[in-house]
């Protein structure tokens, strides 16, 4: 009798078999091996060293050093976000020592004031392209209500 389908799922109104009941799986009283543990870090098939990407630099700060709970410049400690924002003139490296702890609005001025991030003035253009969708929608959502 089957009393499983070809997904794996049991089909109603089989029993299951009596070969299976009370059966001990293979890795009952046996210790697993900490394959997590020995693929961290540089023994990961994966690990590109300090070739890392941006966003994995970043993970990999939260992974060791945990997500910030203090502004370094402002020292609040009740703001809704901290962020690790890179010290200016530096590369991004795995070293700690080449990051900052700050909230969201200080790391947004740091940045601001050393030219790591740009501000971005729409052009005449630009601000006409989004007054006329805005118009277009503004107009085809009237139209609904009415």
């Amino acid at each position: 009798m089957k009393w499983r389908n070809k997904k794996g799922q049991f089909v109603k109104g089989h029993k299951f078999p009596s070969s299976q009941i009370g059966r001990i799986g293979y890795w009952h009283g046996k210790k697993r091996p900490d394959i997590s543990i020995a693929h961290m870090g540089a023994g990961n098939p994966m690990w590109r060293g300090d070739k890392v990407s941006n966003a994995g630099l970043h993970l990999w700060l939260r992974v060791n050093y945990g997500n910030p709970k203090k502004c370094e410049f402002c020292n609040s400690k009740n703001e809704i976000c901290y962020d690790w924002a890179l010290k200016s003139g530096l590369q991004y490296e795995r070293k700690r020592e080449n990051f900052l702890r700050l909230c969201r609005s200080c790391h947004m001025r740091y940045d601001y004031k050393n030219g790591s991030r740009a501000v971005y003035y729409p052009t005449q253009e630009v601000k006409e392209k989004i007054r006329k969708s805005v118009k277009i929608y503004v107009r085809k959502n009237k139209k609904k209500e009415g």
